[in-house]
Protein backbone atom coordinates (compact mmCIF):
# COMPACT_ATOMS: atom_id res chain seq x y z
CA UNK A 1 0.00 0.00 0.00
CA UNK A 2 1.34 3.42 -0.92
CA UNK A 3 1.64 6.13 1.71
CA UNK A 4 -0.50 8.59 -0.21
CA UNK A 5 -3.35 6.08 -0.46
CA UNK A 6 -3.22 5.09 3.19
CA UNK A 7 -3.21 8.59 4.67
CA UNK A 8 -6.21 10.43 3.28
CA UNK A 9 -7.65 13.61 4.74
CA UNK A 10 -11.20 14.80 5.20
CA UNK A 11 -11.68 15.36 1.49
CA UNK A 12 -11.06 19.11 1.35
CA UNK A 13 -9.44 19.54 -2.02
CA UNK A 14 -9.05 23.32 -1.93
CA UNK A 15 -5.50 23.25 -3.28
CA UNK A 16 -6.15 20.68 -6.00
CA UNK A 17 -4.04 18.02 -4.30
CA UNK A 18 -4.83 14.59 -5.73
CA UNK A 19 -2.27 12.61 -3.71
CA UNK A 20 -2.53 12.32 0.04
CA UNK A 21 -3.69 15.02 2.42
CA UNK A 22 -4.30 18.65 1.53
CA UNK A 23 -2.50 21.32 3.54
CA UNK A 24 -5.82 22.27 5.13
CA UNK A 25 -6.25 18.72 6.44
CA UNK A 26 -2.74 18.65 7.89
CA UNK A 27 -3.24 21.97 9.70
CA UNK A 28 -6.66 20.86 10.93
CA UNK A 29 -5.15 17.72 12.49
CA UNK A 30 -2.23 19.62 14.02
CA UNK A 31 -4.61 22.16 15.59
CA UNK A 32 -6.64 19.30 17.07
CA UNK A 33 -3.53 17.62 18.49
CA UNK A 34 -1.77 20.74 19.80
CA UNK A 35 -4.37 23.46 20.53
CA UNK A 36 -2.21 25.23 23.14
CA UNK A 37 0.67 25.55 20.71
CA UNK A 38 -1.53 27.20 18.10
CA UNK A 39 -3.10 29.50 20.70
CA UNK A 40 0.35 30.72 21.71
CA UNK A 41 1.18 31.40 18.04
CA UNK A 42 -2.09 33.28 17.71
CA UNK A 43 -1.34 35.40 20.79
CA UNK A 44 2.16 36.19 19.51
CA UNK A 45 0.79 37.18 16.10
CA UNK A 46 -1.85 39.45 17.65
CA UNK A 47 0.77 41.07 19.89
CA UNK A 48 3.05 41.68 16.90
CA UNK A 49 0.21 43.23 14.89
CA UNK A 50 -0.75 45.49 17.80
CA UNK A 51 2.87 46.54 18.26
CA UNK A 52 3.12 47.50 14.59
CA UNK A 53 -0.20 49.36 14.74
CA UNK A 54 0.90 51.32 17.82
CA UNK A 55 4.18 52.31 16.24
CA UNK A 56 2.37 53.42 13.11
CA UNK A 57 -0.04 55.67 15.02
CA UNK A 58 2.59 57.25 17.30
CA UNK A 59 5.07 58.02 14.52
CA UNK A 60 2.57 59.96 12.40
Amino acid sequence: MEFENSYKGSGNDSNGCRRGMALYDILERQMALFPDLFRSYEKAAIAAIEKIRTRGTTSQ
